[in-house]
């Protein structure tokens, strides 16, 4: 009898370190993910370009070279093109690719979503098939504190906002001398989330767009970014430039 008891009692211990456990692992942080939609266009192969001095210029309406943000943004994305192979040129005069940003974050979108949840019984005492915990274990039998009796669906309601970035590549000449954008290539790059802070997922959507710099994918790509990639701790300057 007392053997029963006592192997009774390590069960229940069992069982509250393995929720204990599971819920500790559950509210532990996780490593932040960013997933971008990248879509790039080229006329001509990038290896096709003889001279790739670039300059890069800001493409949204009442936004200035002096502007801080666009200075923040175009200091990532000019790494980017340093770690493909491209060269800074100090002027507009002094380039022969000149590059036209453009970024932004849309209006939030409600986004609405149904899943399903555990239906838990309130306190005191039940009878029935059921996992709870407290007095009176098992999956039959008398027990006081809350057991979980079925699942029962929900809906959750979220803003979602798009964040996007346009980098597009036109040839100098024709620009300063005509006025016209003569595109070599374009890339898009577009994501979607509860976040409307531009200044930290931008990083990781120029991460998602380095490789295909001046490629063409042929179909928008899905690329997730997570925040120890080597892409992005090299736009960061910590590590040596991925190509």
């Amino acid at each position: 009898m007392n053997d029963s008891r006592w192997c009774r009692k390590v069960e229940k211990t069992m069982i509250v370190l393995i929720f204990l456990l599971l819920t500790a692992c559950s509210l532990a942080p996780r490593p932040m993910v960013v997933r971008s939609s990248v879509d790039a266009l080229a006329a001509l192969p990038a290896s096709t370009l003889q001279n790739k001095h670039f300059f890069i210029v800001p493409d949204s309406h009442g936004v200035s070279e002096n502007d801080l943000q666009f200075i923040e943004f175009r200091l990532l994305v000019e790494r980017a093109l340093l770690n493909r192979g491209y060269i800074k040129a100090s002027s507009v005069e002094d380039s022969n690719v000149l590059m036209f940003l453009r970024y932004g974050v849309s209006a939030p979108e409600l986004v609405l979503d149904t899943y399903d949840a555990p239906l838990w019984t309130g306190m005191g005492g039940y009878w029935g098939p059921g996992w709870g915990w407290g007095p009176g274990w098992g999956w039959w039998g008398h027990g006081m504190g809350m057991g979980m009796m079925g699942r029962t669906q929900r809906i959750s309601a979220s803003n979602i906002f798009r964040r996007f970035l346009t980098l597009s590549a036109c040839e100098a000449e024709a620009y300063r001398t005509q006025k016209q954008r003569l595109e070599i290539w374009r890339v898009n790059v577009e994501s979607r989330g509860t976040s409307n802070d531009l200044r930290l997922i931008f990083p990781y959507m120029v991460a998602a767009m380095q490789p295909h710099i001046g490629m063409n994918t042929g179909h928008m790509v899905a690329i997730d970014i997570e925040q120890s990639d080597l892409l992005l701790k090299g736009l960061s300057g910590q590590v040596m430039p991925q190509h």
